[in-house]
């Protein structure tokens, strides 16, 4: 059976993130039998690369240095795509756990005209994750409308041959509409869209959401605008059904 490949992106984390990567990897190797390779990689300035290299020596992901001024999402995802020898490939963030039978639910759904979105549940405060309880987590099923809210999709996972033939498009910046424009890019190719409820995400807390303040609206509304020029150049719903 065919193994996925995990992309994971990271940017310049402050220093408590570390160890959240670190969570979101162990999170993914409790699931050995589905995973092929985890591939982290990293824009950060060289000294915060070192950092968290220091701690991923803990597990197997490889860890790939991009410098990068500022955050580009879609193009570290497509430099770890390319990176990636698997047939399936599922791209992500660097702060989420998953439960134990994320990626074999994953599986029992994957094809070659198939992604899967999936959306987080948010973590409240808490200091430390204890991974043993990773294991066991019993988290509530997701009552997400899908297209309400278009594709706003924590992670996806498709073939390889997907995401190179249809790359992220990198001139998004950080974070915003990329989600959906990979939903809107599978649509227009004609796969089918599926959306995982058998199994969650947690989203792990970080205050510096608060802080993203215009500067992060600025790009989210960038976003958006290309989002709409795809969606018009295909003559796409705004809505997807």
């Amino acid at each position: 059976m065919d193994k996925v490949t995990i992309i994971i992106p990271v940017h310049n984390i402050i220093k408590r993130g570390f160890k959240r990567v670190l969570n979101s990897v162990q999170s993914l190797e409790l699931q050995q039998s589905y995973l092929d390779e985890i591939i982290v990689v990293d824009s950060s300035e060289l000294r915060q690369f070192e950092m968290l290299n220091d701690l991923l020596k803990l597990t197997k992901a490889k860890h790939y240095h991009l410098p990068l001024d500022n955050f580009n999402k879609p193009k570290l995802l497509n430099y770890g795509i390319n990176k990636a020898e698997s047939k399936f490939i599922m791209c992500t963030d660097s702060d989420y756990i998953f439960r134990k039978d994320f990626l074999k639910e994953c599986e029992r759904v994957r094809g070659e005209k198939v992604i899967i979105f999936k959306e987080v549940k948010m973590l409240p405060p808490i200091s430390n994750i204890n991974l043993s309880r990773i294991k066991t987590w019993n988290f509530p099923k997701s009552k997400f409308n899908q297209w309400k809210k278009l594709a706003n999709g924590a992670c996806q996972y498709a073939t390889k041959k997907f995401f190179t033939e249809n790359p992220y498009f990198e001139e998004m910046e950080g974070f915003g509409a990329m989600d959906n424009l990979t939903a809107y890019v599978a649509y227009n190719k004609g796969l089918k869209i599926h959306w995982l409820t058998q199994s969650e995400i947690l989203h792990q807390y970080h205050q510096i959401e608060n802080k993203m303040g215009g500067t992060n609206k600025k790009k989210f509304n960038k976003n958006q605008q290309v989002l709409e020029k795809y969606r018009k150049k295909y003559n796409l719903p705004k809505l997807l059904k």
